[in-house]
């Protein structure tokens, strides 16, 4: 796709066709979700963070200034998405490890008694 089809593609869906965004999707959804692959090593989140990457941009369209390629703008969208990802599985991973043997969670002995 040129950079001349993208940008008719984007002003279509800036002016309120919305379907033409699929266009976008179908061109670009192997790169972006073959980028998640890459940094989060887990099919399920790549395909997650690949579908919040499309999400976050056709919600930001409206901002895209056009000074670079449509895809150079989604790929930082999506690596972003990623990273911020892998900061929350890092957080998340840690959290679980450094709570000590035989400290539960408030309310998780109320569930299990329930």
């Amino acid at each position: 796709m040129t950079q001349q089809q993208e940008q008719e593609i984007i002003a279509k869906v800036q002016r309120g066709d919305t379907r033409a965004f699929s266009i976008l999707v179908d061109q670009y959804q192997d790169i972006v979700f073959s980028l998640a692959l890459r940094i989060l090593k887990n099919r399920e989140e790549a395909e997650e963070m690949a579908q919040e990457a499309f999400v976050r941009a056709f919600r930001s369209l409206a901002s895209f200034r056009g000074n670079s390629r449509f895809s150079t703008w989604l790929y930082s969208i999506a690596y972003n998405s990623c990273l911020s990802q892998v900061r929350k599985n890092k957080l998340s991973c840690s959290m679980n490890n450094s709570m000590e043997p035989g400290v539960e969670i408030w309310g998780e002995q109320e569930n299990r008694e329930e």
